[in-house]
């Protein structure tokens, strides 16, 4: 709404410039207030552009408005060369003339600029945007084509400014008066590369080309001198100003880079990365101390529940309030972390010994069993907790430590969950050996090591065999024979009893009829088969 009132303000004051120079040309106090009526209709573009970019451009707004600065300084240095000294001998006896047509060119730079930095830094742009900037441009056209007529610089291109600034009137109200108008504020897509190349391209002409035209010129008195020095002298301050500017930008968006790499975005808690640091930090200060670094491993008991029932927004919700809770729990010293979906991890650093180990992991238990407050009502959560300890002085990595506490962690899981496991090595000895069991199990089938057994059921009464029940058994091929009772459950869990059971049922029920074609049984006996 704001651009909309001030690209009508600009409209009326441009209207108003022209005919108050149209109908007074003879008149340099006339001129005077046509000038200021043009400066208005500046500002009101500058503002209108403004409002535009700040929307559009966001968080880089300030940024550009560094550049314009920049760009505007440039473009008043060349214009006092070109424009404003020269119309300072021509109205020397008025020369508030003069001063207010200096203000033209900067104000107009900025405008350009601003204007540069929308139009073409859009991957989409609308028939509003499209007319606003030809009004604009058309509007500064005429300001120059005017200066440089007072300036002595050209003939009289009255007639053609007037035309000029009443087409850029014309192209204003088309703008004004279309639906597009409504989003000329909005955020849009913006071209990076070009964005940034159009800065940098106009940026440096701003700074190299006004540079170039105050060495290649001879001063023209000590105004004139003067005027340069202070230029040339705040131009260098901006470029100084800018450049730490664009430093701080620099260095805020690699710390938040950074921070955003090192954290979890859900919880805010160190991530897996910045928590694996600060246990090697740990580690390669303990042997200074006596104190032993721990890890608990936290994970969160069938979490999988909550977010297949209540959906992942609660889900979020939950994990952010747990994330809370340990933070509230552990010591000033401790770090806790989140290192996956439901999976936290707390580092002590300095834990004096095994028994206040212990007592922190107890209370981080409870802190899992008070009830979670939701808008669908309270959710309850429990968790398995396993604790590793690493001993002064050391030579395990962090990778170990943390594997260790995870392995704990399963333990506690297999001991019923809600409880904590501290790791002893036969828990490593019981993890190396399961993952040895569920790889050969894989291969089990096609390296026929899975063997049927039968047991016959038979009626008392008459001594006849009724029925078989198929039992499976493994040997490897080393000749080492694992009991059902420990690779079927491993089946269950890898998905591999699919497959196993599917091959039991036929190698049973091919028996069988072997069997019933030998005459061995009748042809009523049965097969069981567990599944």
């Amino acid at each position: 709404m704001r651009e909309t009132v001030c690209l009508a303000m600009f409209g009326v004051c441009n209207a108003v410039s022209v005919m108050l120079r149209w109908a007074t040309a003879e008149h340099d106090r006339a001129k005077v207030w046509s000038e200021a009526t043009t400066l208005l209709s500046a500002l009101m573009v500058i503002t209108a552009v403004g409002v535009i970019a700040r929307q559009r451009r966001g968080r880089d707004f300030w940024g550009i408005v560094a550049d314009g600065a920049i760009v505007a300084l440039g473009s008043w240095m060349l214009a006092w060369v070109m424009m404003v000294r020269p119309a300072l001998d021509r109205f020397d006896h008025d020369p508030w003339l003069a001063i207010a047509q200096s203000a033209f060119q900067p104000l107009g730079a900025i405008v350009l600029f601003l204007l540069i930095m929308v139009v073409f830094a859009d991957s989409e742009r609308t028939h509003a945007m499209w007319c606003v900037s030809a009004a604009v441009l058309l509007a500064l056209l005429a300001g120059t084509l005017r200066a440089l007529h007072d300036s002595g610089r050209t003939g009289d291109f009255t007639a053609l400014a007037t035309a000029t600034s009443m087409v850029a009137n014309g192209l204003l109200f088309s703008a004004l008066m279309h639906s597009s108008m409504r989003s000329l504020a909005s955020h849009q897509p913006v071209n990076r590369s070009g964005a940034i190349i159009g800065r940098v391209v106009i940026t440096t002409a701003a700074l190299s080309i006004p540079i170039i035209v105050l060495v290649a010129t001879r001063p023209d008195g000590v105004v004139d001198m003067t005027m340069r020095i202070a230029s040339v002298g705040v131009l260098s301050l901006l470029v100084t100003s800018r450049i730490l500017q664009a430093v701080h930008a620099n260095r805020t968006a690699q710390q938040e880079l950074l921070r955003t790499a090192q954290t979890d975005s859900l919880t805010g808690l160190p991530n897996r990365g910045l928590l694996l640091d600060a246990v090697n930090a740990t580690l390669r200060e303990s042997w200074k101390g006596s104190d032993h670094p721990t890890l608990f491993f936290i994970d969160i008991d069938r979490f999988k529940n909550i977010n297949d029932s209540l959906g992942h927004a609660v889900g979020d919700r939950v994990l952010c309030t747990i994330a809370n809770r340990l933070r509230s729990t552990v010591p000033e010293r401790a770090t806790v972390a989140r290192i996956s979906g439901d999976e936290y991890v707390v580092l002590d650093p300095a834990s004096p010994g095994l028994d206040q180990a212990m007592d922190l992991a107890n209370r981080l238990l409870v802190a899992f069993r008070e009830a979670i407050p939701l808008p669908s009502g309270d959710v309850f959560v429990t968790a398995s907790i396993g604790v590793a300890r690493m001993e002064p002085q050391s030579h395990r990595s962090s990778d170990v430590l943390l594997r260790h506490a995870d392995t704990a962690m399963y333990q506690a899981k297999d001991a019923g969950r809600n409880c904590v496991a501290l790791f002893d090595e036969s828990m490593h000895e019981r993890v190396a050996h399961r993952l040895t069991v569920e790889t050969a199990l894989f291969r089990a089938l096609d390296r026929r090591e899975l063997k049927m057994y039968y047991q016959p059921i038979l009626d008392v009464t008459t001594g006849d065999v009724v029925g078989f029940e198929a039992l499976m058994r493994w040997r490897q091929g080393d000749g080492t024979i694992v009991s059902p009772a420990e690779f079927i459950p491993i089946a269950e869990e890898t998905g591999t009893i699919n497959a196993i059971g599917a091959w039991s049922l036929s190698e049973a029920t091919k028996q069988l009829r072997t069997w019933m074609d030998d005459g061995i049984c009748s042809m009523s006996a049965n097969m069981s088969v567990n599944v």
